[in-house]
């Protein structure tokens, strides 16, 4: 929360995985604030008015969710509309640190597939590695197959995510689900 940029991948992999550890932790957590972000952030042109907008609920989102993906790329839009470069670039690297973080855990194969602590962020790798989802499997032991529609170039087919530690706590927490 405090913008800190010296921490290392390994700290950052401490940060987000020991996260499932918290006894506020919920894989399927969803910021009431997240669906004002997104109207805003969708609708063009943006006055200052609104990326100011965007700018609050994105942080009172992210104070409830501090992994929430989507609204920290809402927050360094509004943040770069409003020319505050120097803070969209402290946002920017802390996702990029997010990001890397997870596809430091693995390979997106089946034999080393990437980690996640939240649905959301199976398809966050996705995108952000510039493909789209087309498809979604669950297999045996937490594992989930995402296919893509694939890039020209490209003979990937889709990627592999761990979901087993998400599921375990969800099991705990929600037993009814």
């Amino acid at each position: 929360m405090s913008n800190d940029t010296t921490m290392s991948i390994e700290a950052y992999r401490n940060f987000y995985y020991g996260y499932t550890f918290q006894e506020d932790y919920n894989p399927f957590r969803e910021s009431v604030y997240s669906n004002v972000v997104e109207k805003l952030y969708y609708k063009e042109p943006h006055t200052r008015a609104e990326c100011d907008s965007i700018e609050k609920y994105a942080q009172l989102s992210l104070n409830d969710n501090i992994f929430d993906m989507n609204q920290m790329k809402f927050f360094i839009f509004a943040l770069k509309e409003k020319k505050k470069y120097t803070r969209a670039a402290i946002r920017q690297f802390r996702l990029d640190r997010l990001i890397a973080t997870i596809l430091s855990s693995g390979k997106g194969t089946k034999e080393e597939p990437w980690v996640v602590i939240t649905p959301e962020h199976e398809y966050n790798i996705i995108n952000f590695l510039g493909y789209v989802a087309v498809d979604h499997e669950e297999l045996d032991n937490g594992i989930e197959y995402i296919k893509v529609q694939p890039k020209e170039g490209k003979s990937t087919q889709g990627f592999y995510f761990d979901i087993s530690r998400m599921m375990e706590v969800a099991e705990e927490k929600f037993p009814d689900m």
